[in-house]
């Protein structure tokens, strides 16, 4: 009998005996972290006589003495797991046996791991037992070490001696390393971070709590991007600047999917060594509707799992909560790749070593990404947010109305100065300049003609000696704002 089940690798103790630290179960999830978070995910059951065999998630995984990366290897709490009444083996990646122990007593010693073809082993005690405090809840935890062995039973010099293992009662291991690779990793021990569903540390988050968005939350969002487009017969590479606030007037939950009402003001300055800078000015109401949905399933996958054909793959992440991540909110984020298969194996990324990421922030939505250049250099940043009386981050202005009044002042004091005369033979004449300001004089190629820093009221530029044509004049001032004209010599 053999039953698909949405379960996570976990720890049990059935409370019959003190002594039995079962290491499966599905009523709790657990989640271990050294710098972010990591899962056991379990894919399915089958039952076999008095056996459990549990079939883990597969993940992508770099095989040891192997330069590819494998698609269909597992986690790295093992390949699958095998439990009895008294033990839970573990098998690695070369299908070789860890045996973790139900039921010991103090002093008691069973093998951890047989070396295959040498004889070595390794032989894992039961030290001690002891009632003790984590991430804020009380349990009973036995601690174990590790000691190696050769074939005569004799004790070797190792770097395993000394490694210790806890494991609670109810909440499973304290600690524990990468199963799957071992013996060939061991060096790095992940600790217990915290449990889904529980009232205590860390749990996976999932589309719903990304989208975790309240009536009056606002967003501050900052926007890039390049791309080339023809002006004045000549095409030229045009770099965007996007500053939007949003904040949310209205939403109606579903519970499979959220309609957001927005209303967003934004403005956007292009610049190019032609184009005008010019800035856009938009105050508008969207709609927006988040579910649970094919294209977002894959937040409610556990970090570690991936999904993929054809070409590409995508890994699942999640951050441990930091005073750096969007004050403690939680990141999970989604790498996607594009590679090259040879048999079984994804050898190398095509677009190595870039990778396209997109950030999703707890209760404050997404993508959020920094593409590499191959990408004309994208990026979407959260800036600022404001949820209730949490605030993180600094604004671009204290409303849409204060940064529209902002952009359309500007717009009033540059059409104030005066550039002439327009056509000219000889010179120009600049007025009603204040501030410190640069200003930059370019040909219809794009090419720097002139260019001085001042801040003075009044400035002449001489352009006796340059050919009769169509020039650009550009004058950019420390405040932000950006002016610029064409002129004509005749």
């Amino acid at each position: 009998m053999k039953n698909t089940l949405a379960l996570l690798f976990i720890f049990f103790a059935t409370g019959i005996s003190a002594q039995q630290y079962h290491l499966i179960h599905n009523h709790l999830p657990s989640y271990y972290s050294e710098y972010e978070i990591k899962t056991f995910a379990v894919d399915s059951m089958e039952i076999v006589g008095n056996l459990n065999i549990y079939y883990l998630a597969t993940s992508i995984r770099v095989i040891p003495n192997n330069e590819c990366l494998m698609n269909h290897a597992g986690m790295y709490i093992g390949k699958e797991l095998i439990e009895s009444n008294h033990k839970t083996t573990i098998l690695n990646y070369n299908g070789d046996s860890i045996y973790y122990y139900h039921n010991t007593l103090p002093g008691q010693s069973n093998i951890f791991f047989e070396y295959p073809n040498s004889g070595n082993h390794l032989i894992i005690t039961h030290n001690h037992t002891v009632y003790e405090e984590f991430l804020g809840i009380s349990d009973s935890v036995k601690y174990f070490t590790i000691q190696a062995f050769d074939q005569n039973s004799d004790s070797l010099d190792h770097d395993f001696n000394g490694l210790v293992f806890g494991l609670s009662r109810n909440y499973g291991l304290i600690t524990t390393i990468d199963n799957y690779l071992f013996p060939a990793t061991y060096a790095t021990t992940y600790e217990i971070s915290g449990f889904s569903g529980a009232e205590t540390g860390v749990s996976n988050i999932d589309w719903h709590d990304i989208y975790s968005i309240n009536i009056d939350d606002e967003f501050h969002i900052s926007e890039q991007f390049k791309r080339f487009e023809q002006i004045n017969d000549t095409v030229v590479e045009v770099t965007s600047f996007i500053k939007k606030i949003r904040k949310v007037i209205d939403l109606i939950d579903y519970q499979d999917s959220i309609r957001f009402t927005f209303i967003e003001c934004w403005q956007v300055i292009k610049r190019s060594s032609v184009l005008t800078d010019t800035i856009y000015i938009s105050d508008t109401l969207i709609e927006e509707t988040i579910g649970n949905i094919a294209g977002f399933y894959w937040m409610n996958t556990s970090p570690g799992q991936y999904y993929g054909s054809g070409f590409s793959f995508s890994m699942i992440t999640q951050d441990y909560p930091n005073s750096y991540s969007y004050n403690y909110r939680q990141l999970k984020t989604i790498t996607y790749d594009y590679v090259e298969f040879w048999d079984d194996c994804l050898t190398y990324s095509i677009i190595c070593p870039s990778h396209i990421i997109h950030s999703y922030i707890e209760g404050c939505g997404g993508p959020y990404y920094n593409y590499p250049s191959i990408f004309n250099y994208p990026k979407r940043q959260l800036e600022y947010y404001k949820k209730g009386t949490e605030e993180w981050g600094v604004p671009f202005a204290s409303s849409c109305e204060s940064l529209i009044s902002e952009i359309e002042n500007n717009i009033e004091k540059s059409h104030n100065i005066l550039i002439y005369p327009n056509p000219f033979t000889e010179s120009l004449q600049i007025e009603n300049l204040s501030n410190d300001y640069k200003l930059t004089v370019y040909d219809i190629k794009g090419n720097i003609i002139t260019n001085s820093s001042g801040n003075q009221e009044n400035a002449k530029i001489n352009m006796s000696t340059y050919p009769k044509g169509l020039y650009i004049v550009n004058i950019a001032f420390i405040n932000g704002m950006v002016v610029t004209k064409k002129v004509i010599k005749k």
